[in-house]
This record gives C-alpha cells, sequence and structure tokens, in this order.
C-alpha cells in the first residue's frame, strides 16, 4: 500500500471522478461521486485492515524462506526485528489512513473533520504480529530443544561408530601405563 492508494481516494468528492482501487480481498473498489461516509467508509476501512494483515502474513512468511538456514540465536533477533519492523508499517499506514479518512470527510479539509477512532484496526494487526510471532517462537523453541537432543544423538552416534578406535586406544594408553610401571 503506498501514497498512492490513499491519493487515489481523493477522487470520491470530485463530480464525473472515479476511485478504482484494490480491496485486498481480491477485488477491486469502483465508486465516484458520493459522501465518504457509511458504507464506503466501512470498505476503506476494511481494505486497510485487509492490506495490513496480508502484509504480516507476507512478511512472517518470507522470514520463514529467508531464516530457514539461520541458527536458532540469528533467527530469535530476525523474528524480533522483523515484529518491530511490522508494527513500524502497521503505525505509519494507520498514520495515512486516518489522515486520509479526515481529509475526505472534512472535503479536502482535514481540520474540519474529528479523526477516526481507527484502535480495533491497528490493534488487529498487532494482534496478528504478536499471534504469529508466538507461534513462531514455539517452533523455535522446539527447533532449539531438538539441537540439544541432536547433539547428544551425535554425540552417542559417534561414539558407536567409533568404538572399536577407542576401545584400540583404550588397551594401547593401558599397555603403555603397564609398560611405564613395570620398566620404571
Amino acid at each position: 500500500m503506498s501514497n498512492d492508494w490513499f491519493f487515489i481516494w481523493h477522487n470520491i468528492n470530485m463530480p464525473d471522478r472515479l476511485v478504482d482501487v484494490e480491496d485486498f480481498h481480491g477485488g477491486r473498489i469502483r465508486v465516484g461521486g458520493v459522501v465518504f461516509q457509511g458504507q464506503i467508509q466501512e470498505i476503506y476501512w476494511s481494505s486497510v485492515s485487509k492490506h495490513l494483515l496480508n502484509h504480516v502474513h507476507k512478511g512472517f512468511r518470507q522470514w520463514e524462506t529467508e531464516c530457514v538456514a539461520y541458527p536458532p540465536l540469528l533467527k530469535l533477533s530476525a523474528l524480533n526485528a522483523l515484529e518491530r519492523a511490522l508494527n513500524g508499517y502497521a503505525a505509519r499506514i494507520m498514520q495515512m489512513a486516518v489522515r486520509t479518512d479526515c481529509a475526505l470527510r472534512g472535503r479536502g479539509d482535514p481540520s474540519s473533520a474529528p479523526a477516526y477512532n481507527s484502535t480495533a484496526t491497528h490493534s488487529a494487526a498487532n494482534a496478528e504480529v504478536l499471534r504469529l510471532k508466538a507461534a513462531h517462537l514455539a517452533l523455535l523453541s522446539n527447533e532449539q530443544a531438538i539441537a540439544k537432543l541432536s547433539l547428544v544423538r551425535r554425540v552417542e552416534e559417534h561414539f558407536t561408530k567409533w568404538r572399536g578406535v577407542y576401545a584400540g586406544v583404550g588397551l594401547l594408553v593401558g599397555f603403555l601405563g603397564l609398560a611405564v610401571k613395570f620398566f620404571f
């Protein structure tokens, strides 16, 4: 979502102009020559909300693919950075959305309309970030436990695989110990 998406909405109050923007639900919004209130305002905020949720999910999918080979601590650091980035993005989008909403209801003068209460939309995006982060942290914790278990398993497998070599080394050290004790 860019400034262009918000800017196009200013066409709604102009005669013979049309708002034609993506609705982020898989369709488009095409409307013009009406007052920005009621159903049109709800469609606007629904689109903003859907865009934020889509962006949050896209961010976590990208994190999953890009960090798949990272060690657990680096994954955790990247996950925390992703949370900060997504919360910052949501705040910027909400600021632009509220400013545009005020301008549209004020018919070009944002100061003539009270700010829209966008708390629910903003909170929904932030809650989704927290929900997905918690789910990924749980997976990351399991991955760390598996890595620890994996280390123990690898040590056991190493000694099992090289059992004969270690037995031979043990016998050699034993004989050397007896020889040193017997001859010196």
